[in-house]
This record gives C-alpha cells, sequence and structure tokens, in this order.
C-alpha cells in the first residue's frame, strides 16, 4: 500500500474547520453622543445626559454666533474693497485728466491703460470657480 504524504504547506488545513471572526464597526457622528451611549453615561452619572444635551447646544449657538461675525466682517471687507477701488479709481482718471491737460497725452493713455488691465486681471482674478 502507497504511503499517504503530508501535503504541501500552503494546503494544510485546507477542508479542515476554521474559525472565522467578525467585527462589527459603528460609527455616529454628530454633537452629541448616539442615544445608547447618552443612556449608558446618564446610568452612569445621572444628570450627566443633561450636561452633554446643554453642552452642545451652546457650543452650537456660538458657532452660529461666530459665522454671524465672520459674515458680517466679510460683507465690510467688500464694501471698503469695493470703495476704496472706486476712489483709487477716481484718483487715476484725475492724475490722467492731469496729464492730458499739461500736454502729455502718452502718459494718460500709459496709466489709463494700466488701469484698465488692472481692473480686467482683478476681475477675471475674483470670480468664482465653476
Amino acid at each position: 500500500m502507497p504511503k499517504k504524504s503530508n501535503p504541501p504547506a500552503h494546503l494544510q488545513g485546507v477542508g479542515s474547520p476554521q474559525t472565522v471572526q467578525q467585527a462589527v464597526i459603528r460609527e455616529h457622528m454628530g454633537p452629541l453622543p448616539a442615544p445608547e451611549a447618552l443612556a449608558d453615561y446618564e446610568k452612569a452619572l445621572p444628570g450627566l445626559a443633561e450636561r452633554i444635551v446643554v453642552m452642545a447646544e451652546t457650543e452650537q449657538r456660538d458657532r452660529l454666533d461666530l459665522m454671524k461675525i465672520e459674515a458680517k466682517n466679510q460683507r465690510f471687507a467688500t464694501v471698503w474693497g469695493r470703495i476704496l477701488a472706486y476712489l483709487f479709481g477716481a484718483m487715476v482718471c484725475a492724475v490722467a485728466f492731469f496729464a492730458i491737460h499739461s500736454n502729455y497725452p502718452n502718459a494718460a493713455g500709459v496709466i489709463l491703460g494700466l488701469y484698465v488691465v488692472a481692473a480686467f486681471a482683478v476681475q477675471i482674478m475674483n470670480r468664482p470657480d465653476k
């Protein structure tokens, strides 16, 4: 009778029972813990769940206040930026008018040309991405 040989190492265990492990991962996002965790906190220390909820409400209120302040500052910066841009444009036009009046039309053309190019460059750089 032929002698039974052992299978190669990479095939050992094939056909034999194996143990399979499975892990469950739960993920929760938000300002409050998952309801089960919140209940566990309340069991561990009565009143803790209420404190956590109050903390989340306070944090959200503070975040909204900060967003309002940031929006107000953005509007302020935009308005003043436009005012200063118009004043600068008026100043450039006044210098160009003075150059024309002083019999330097080429200088006035260069000044106005550079201003127009700069104004278009600013508009192109500040356009919203699509």
